[in-house]
């Protein structure tokens, strides 16, 4: 019995630890949000997960974990992801189902939200009128910002942060 109630408590220490928090992309600007969204495991250069996104113009949209990113109620799904190891490795593409994106699987259980690469695109031109931007906290380049200081006018912020919510820490990527 005490074996049985140790493999138990073992396994829900794992699932506690492997809980990630959400990450909640709110575009409340006129333009388009082109970013590729990037999860890494703390402190390492290497395992990450990324995936690009298109949030349009006054839209959101909330990923509790990457094995729920393609789920139904999901407003933009992500079907698949895209997985480096900590080897630096060749990437390899995999289903959201994955049992390695899993909260108790090789990213799932290591990788957290880390960064965005992103633009901002005119729905009514096509044009760019933000390119290339970094934002959020990546721990090979703790340089990236967390908040644009200086958006673009007409938007008065685009920002990275995060907030906890019980034993989770959500993360924010807001533009209005």
């Amino acid at each position: 019995m005490k074996k049985y109630l140790l493999i138990i408590v073992f396994f829900n220490s794992i699932l506690v630890l492997a809980q990630q928090g959400a990450l909640i992309i709110t575009n409340d600007s006129d333009y388009d949000l082109h970013a590729q969204i990037i999860a890494e495991a703390p402190g390492s250069c290497g395992m990450h997960v990324y995936q690009d996104i298109i949030v349009p113009a006054h839209k959101y949209t909330i990923y509790d974990s990457f094995n729920t990113s393609g789920n139904a109620n999901v407003v933009i799904p992500i079907y698949t992801w895209s997985v480096v190891p900590y080897s630096g490795g060749p990437t390899s593409n995999l289903p959201y189902t994955s049992f390695a994106l899993s909260p108790i699987g090789t990213y799932g259980s290591n990788c957290r939200w880390g960064w965005s690469k992103f633009s901002l695109k005119d729905p009514t031109t096509g044009g760019f009128i933000y390119t290339s931007s970094n934002m959020g906290i990546h721990s090979c380049h703790p340089n990236i910002p967390f908040d644009d200081v200086s958006p673009p006018a007409p938007l008065n912020y685009i920002g990275w942060f995060q907030n906890p919510n019980g034993s989770n820490i959500d993360t924010y990527f807001m533009i209005y």
